[in-house]
């Protein structure tokens, strides 16, 4: 079972921009605190449970929601928190050195034509570099500008526009 925060406050904000402030620490500090009420029914509250977060892009918490989220990861015993960033240099150290960093690196072009070319995905080869080029080398991505016949001719034309400005 997972707990999201109230579907009104998620509908307000954008999660890729907005910053993550100090009240939504607190509410992270609330779930993190309950037991859930399966483990209350059950025989043995010593079992080994662990709530699991996920929080995306935490490069956007205010420094006071750092310092608070610092507090979590020190007291924390039954959660696990899985963070991504894409700024690392923007966290306090603090919180840096509480995780263990996993890096994800882009795919390269060969990669990806490669993966195309394994799936039985055929498109002339100019489109597919176009593709992994607009997408960022995100294989998703790709699969859809190159099903989208008007998505590469539209970003040709403004390319064009642009570098003839």
């Amino acid at each position: 079972k997972t707990t999201n925060f109230p579907q009104e406050q998620r509908k307000k904000r954008n999660p890729k921009t907005e910053k993550i402030w100090i009240d939504d620490i607190r509410q992270i500090i609330e779930l993190d605190a309950k037991i859930p009420s399966w483990l209350w029914n059950s025989w043995n509250l010593n079992w080994n449970w662990k709530r699991i977060f996920l929080i995306k892009n935490i490069e956007r918490f205010t420094h006071e929601a750092q310092n608070s989220f610092l507090k979590i990861l020190e007291d924390s015993k039954n959660s696990i928190f899985i963070c991504t960033t894409k700024n690392k240099n923007l966290l306090l150290p603090t919180i840096i050195s509480r995780f263990q960093e996993i890096e994800f690196f882009k795919l390269s072009n060969s990669e990806i034509k490669d993966f195309f070319k394994e799936k039985n995905f055929i498109w002339d080869s100019q489109s597919l570099e176009d593709a992994i080029k607009f997408s960022f080398w995100k294989i998703e991505l790709a699969k859809k500008i190159l099903e989208d016949k008007n998505f590469l001719e539209e970003q040709k034309k403004v390319l064009k526009k642009i570098k003839n400005f």
